[in-house]
């Protein structure tokens, strides 16, 4: 879901953020309530300058009820968009804690958080595990330099999002090294899958020739996530070793 656009603050609301941030809450506090006593007094000392209202009764009534009608609507304005500014910059930090910057698969912390509660809500039900590594990627680096390194990443990551199912769960768990966890119905549609993610692997878009290996393993739960990967990772290399070859 994408992100909502970020609440723009006016320079004032700015500095009073930056108040609240040096000094706290109490120093907002502190502001906001001597604007409203400047306030309160400014309007006093027109009164009895202009000489309009004399009674004091009426005069207190009026500055009790004008003050909070012109104070509270902007102290409240204020607030609630530096609480939405707020909301916006931590709902930021929690996408960039869990995404790969150059793919946006996600990286390797929300992967293992994410494949863990999709294996552990299952009941009896099979799963396939796929590791997928770049051949030859350091080749890759060092003859076409990190820029054509990159394209190679984040084709591949592009090829197997439009592989998987929406239930599957996709990351970079670092460098060229890529895993999926996906629920299948049977052998025969986790068979399937392996194909569509096989097809995902052939990168000759970017350099020709070049494609990735992939390791991959059909389990029924219950199962250990680290020792699902951990099989898959084994066929991965059994894959690597074929393909050079």
């Amino acid at each position: 879901m994408p992100s909502q656009p970020p609440v723009l603050l006016s320079r004032f609301e700015l500095w009073l953020l930056a108040i609240s941030k040096k000094h706290g809450v109490r120093g907002f506090v502190v502001v906001v309530t001597a604007a409203s006593v400047l306030l309160s007094f400014v309007i006093t000392a027109g009164l009895v300058w202009r000489g309009a209202i004399t009674e004091i009764v009426v005069s207190s009534l009026v500055i009790a009820i004008v003050v909070p009608l012109l104070v509270a609507p902007v102290a409240s304005g204020v607030l609630a968009r530096l609480l939405a500014s707020l909301d916006h910059a931590t709902a930021e930090m929690v996408i960039l804690a869990r995404t790969d910057p150059l793919t946006s698969l996600r990286n390797r912390r929300a992967f293992f958080d994410d494949a863990t509660a999709l294996v552990g809500g299952a009941n009896k039900r099979l799963f396939l595990a796929a590791m997928i590594d770049v051949d030859s990627f350091k080749a890759v680096n060092d003859t076409y330099g990190h820029s054509v390194g990159d394209r190679v990443l984040e084709h591949l990551a592009d090829n197997l999002t439009r592989a998987i199912r929406d239930q599957a769960v996709v990351g970079r768990l670092g460098g060229d090294e890529f895993a999926v966890v996906a629920p299948v119905d049977s052998a025969a549609a986790a068979a399937t899958l392996v194909e569509r993610l096989r097809a995902a692997c052939q990168l000759g878009v970017v350099i020709p020739g070049l494609r990735a290996s992939l390791g991959s393993v059909v389990m029924s739960t219950p199962f250990d996530i680290d020792a699902f990967l951990a099989a898959a990772d084994r066929l991965l290399y059994d894959a690597k070793r074929a393909n050079e070859v």
